[in-house]
């Protein structure tokens, strides 16, 4: 079937593209006790993969792979295989987020965000089109209108929680899930947001300036330094708040939703796995 790439334009046949890289979710199943993956809304049923929808056609398809390849592989998999806590980047990893966060948005216009919230249309259509170039040239250099987009990494959102109970399902929310969605308040903060496991990625909207993310700012090309991110950062009460308040609204749905039936195979397969 022929269909405009929401990327580039051309009417071509369109690839399902994954929202969530496909390595955040192998990851999750590789290292799990069940080898599966469960949606907190349908928790009954067991999946092999995330979600995905035609979206774009090979050729840019490719472009995000290439960008999601060189994540997995040089700050992904050496965070959670190797300790790192220090990472050299450049602009590839700017590339990647604008990626995530493209989607992100792309996919809420196209299932009704629009409708509910038709106050945050035009700043949001704004962004799409500012990073969409960007993604189309591929390069950042010379570009405008980049942005401020941010990597907060799971260490410091779990040591600030509240008590035992919250740490023990924000650290669940933030180290064994995947999540994409916007993210707004009252006061005009837009954003769209994604969790991999281990990390928060914001792609801010609006305000054009945030307070309290100065360490956490990806830059086309620079150093990640978790332990002196974790030292300056100040994440704002707002945001801290809402992922909190997403992680519980996840651990409910999966102590309420899940069967006993469920209950019982998942229980067999952990004995499985570790005998």
């Amino acid at each position: 079937m022929i269909e405009k790439c929401e990327l580039c334009g051309k009417q071509v046949p369109l690839v399902k593209s994954h929202i969530i890289p496909k390595f955040a979710t192998n990851w999750i199943k590789k290292t799990s006790l069940t080898g599966g993956l469960r949606k907190p809304l349908n928790p009954n049923i067991r999946y092999q993969d995330s979600a995905k929808i035609r979206l774009l056609c090979s050729q840019c398809e490719q472009k995000f792979s290439k960008w999601e390849k060189g994540f997995a592989d040089n700050v992904f998999y050496k965070y959670w295989n190797g300790g790192k806590r220090l990472f050299q980047y450049n602009e590839s990893l700017l590339l990647f987020i604008l990626s995530l966060s493209w989607r992100c948005i792309v996919r809420d216009l196209k299932t009704g965000f629009s409708l509910e919230y038709p106050q945050y249309i035009p700043a949001l259509r704004e962004s799409l089109e500012n990073w969409g170039q960007i993604l189309r040239v591929g390069k950042i250099s010379g570009c405008q209108s980049i942005g401020t987009h941010l990597i907060l990494f799971a260490d410091y959102i779990i040591e600030n929680c509240s008590n035992t109970e919250t740490r023990k399902f924000v650290e669940s929310y933030l180290t064994r899930s995947v999540d994409s969605t916007m993210i707004y308040n009252d006061s005009g903060f837009l954003a769209a947001y994604t969790v991999i496991p281990g990390m928060v990625i914001l792609s801010v909207v609006r305000p054009r300036q945030v307070n309290g993310f100065k360490t956490t700012v990806i830059k086309p090309q620079g150093e990640i330094n978790i332990e002196k991110m974790t030292k300056s950062i100040n994440i704002p009460n707002y945001l801290l708040e809402y992922i909190i308040d997403r992680a519980k609204g996840v651990y409910w749905n999966y102590l309420t939703g899940l069967s006993p039936k469920q209950r019982e195979q998942i229980s067999k397969r952990i004995q499985r796995r570790r005998s």
